[in-house]
C-alpha cells in the first residue's frame, strides 16, 4: 500500500497556558505554536501587579519563567503577543508557571 500526504502550512497561533520550568526536558518553556510564521513578533509578560517581568522581540520559545535571571514564583502571569504581521491582531491571555 501507498499513501500520499499533503501538508498545508498553517498560520494559526497556538499559545499554551501553562509550563513547568523544572529542567526535566519536558514543557520547560512558554511555548507558542507556529511561531516561525511570525519572525517579527513581540512578547511581553506581566505579573498580577502589572509589572513587566519578561519581554522579547522576537520571541523564540525560550522563556524559562525567569525575570532578570531569577526564577519567578509559581503563579499566573499575563502576556501580550503581537505577531507583527499585517492582518493578525495582538493576542493576550494568561500563562501559569508550575514548579
Amino acid at each position: 500500500d501507498c499513501a500520499v500526504v499533503f501538508v498545508i502550512p498553517s498560520d494559526t497561533i497556538v499559545i499554551y497556558n501553562a509550563f513547568t520550568p523544572n529542567k526535566d526536558g519536558s514543557n520547560d518553556v512558554f511555548y507558542i505554536g507556529n511561531l516561525r510564521q511570525f519572525p517579527n513578533n513581540n512578547l511581553e509578560v506581566y505579573n498580577r501587579n502589572g509589572k513587566l517581568v519578561y519581554k522579547a522581540s522576537p520571541y523564540d520559545n525560550n522563556w524559562e519563567g525567569k525575570a532578570e535571571g531569577t526564577e519567578l514564583p509559581c503563579a499566573t502571569y499575563y502576556y501580550i503577543f503581537d505577531p507583527g504581521k499585517d492582518g493578525k491582531e495582538k493576542m493576550n491571555g494568561s500563562v501559569t508557571i508550575i514548579r
